[in-house]
């Protein structure tokens, strides 16, 4: 687990578990993870704003997965909630999420360019 007092954001400890300390496998997973979170919140925002909620709720769903496995355990929350509120037919309480979903992935973000020292990892990805 992190320990900067981030152990609410990143679970450090979840890519080296899935990579098998293979540090070059853990930058391209969280590089595609960094790029493909951001992308499935701009796609929520959009289904919600359309007032698609079974397209908010797979991205959701999906957002909330790949969170779970790189370690992203805020963000991995706040895609729950918005799920859980798209799956019972709330768009705008969904979207009202997204802010705090965007916050913790720039938080994850930051935790991750410092665990691995730059930024590469992202733009490599």
């Amino acid at each position: 687990m992190a320990t900067d007092g981030s152990e609410s954001e990143v679970d450090l400890e979840r890519l080296p578990e899935i990579s098998g300390g293979d540090t070059e496998f853990e930058q391209q997973l969280a590089g595609e993870y960094v790029n493909q979170a951001a992308e499935l919140l701009q796609e929520i925002g959009e289904a919600a704003a359309r007032g698609d909620v079974e397209a908010a709720r797979r991205a959701a769903h999906t957002l909330k997965g790949s969170s779970q496995t790189i370690g992203a355990l805020k963000v991995a929350a706040v895609a729950a909630e918005i799920e859980q509120l798209a799956a019972a037919g709330d768009p705008s309480a969904a979207a009202a999420r997204l802010d705090r979903a965007r916050a913790s992935l720039a938080a994850a973000r930051q935790i991750l360019d410092r665990y691995f020292g730059s930024d590469a990892y992202r733009r490599a990805a």
